[in-house]
């Protein structure tokens, strides 16, 4: 990840995303069930993870029509 561009920080951020993934701290396959607030709380408790983070994987991932960018 380092030489793609990402800083130390941002790899480690990038491998606490992955490793909740793999552990199932964030079930990918059962998150289009679960209410925004849950997905959000859920999302910002992994380390580099912030609100605008899950605003976006709101948007862009789950894709429902009622989310729209604040």
């Amino acid at each position: 990840m380092r030489s793609a561009g990402l800083s130390g920080v941002k790899a480690r951020y990038v491998l606490n995303l992955a490793e909740a993934v793999a552990s199932r701290h964030v079930p990918l396959d059962e998150l289009h069930d679960w209410d925004d607030a849950a997905l959000v709380a859920r999302l910002t408790s992994i380390k580099g993870v912030g609100v605008w983070h899950a605003g976006l994987f709101l948007i862009f991932a789950l894709n429902p029509p009622r989310r729209l960018p604040v």
